[in-house]
């Protein structure tokens, strides 16, 4: 391998750029998922009563610890890059649930609400698209799932 040659460098400088930005990336998607989930704890009897009126649920509280487990569990895995597929699949399966049961655009025919029921909703698929894409690749190399791993 010749270190002088600049396409080996260039290579090099592109794999550390990715890594970084897979680490930057990783910070990122599971910060506000750890985010929201600390906020969730620190509200739950007052968020179990919301969630039981939007829902209809009658164990809310339930629902909601589950929520609360796949957030903050899943956040910490893909923020470690320990079991990262597996953190970021409870990551897609929290937000796919909590957005079919909050955002149900197709019930409000033709209002503001529907819009913004919508808009809801589909950003909230970017994030699942997210998520599953971390499922898809991993952690990347600055993961412990690869220092412990040893991919190649």
């Amino acid at each position: 391998m010749d270190l002088q040659n600049p396409d080996h460098a260039r290579r090099k400088s592109d794999r550390l750029s990715q890594n970084a930005l897979a680490v930057l990336g990783r910070v990122i998607f599971s910060g506000v998922f750890l985010l929201s989930g600390f906020n969730n704890i620190l509200h739950f009897s007052q968020l179990s009563l919301e969630i039981a009126d939007h829902t209809l649920i009658a164990n809310a509280g339930l629902l909601l610890g589950l929520g609360i487990l796949f957030q903050v569990g899943g956040g910490i895995l893909v923020l470690l890059g320990l079991y990262t597929r597996i953190g970021a699949l409870m990551l897609f399966m929290f937000m796919l649930t909590l957005t079919f049961l909050y955002h149900p655009f197709w019930m409000y025919n033709g209002t503001a609400q529907m819009m913004t029921q919508l808009q809801q909703f589909m950003k909230n698929m970017v994030i699942c698209g997210a998520a599953l894409y971390i499922v898809a690749f991993g952690g990347g190399r600055l993961s412990l799932d690869w220092l412990l791993l040893k991919k190649e």
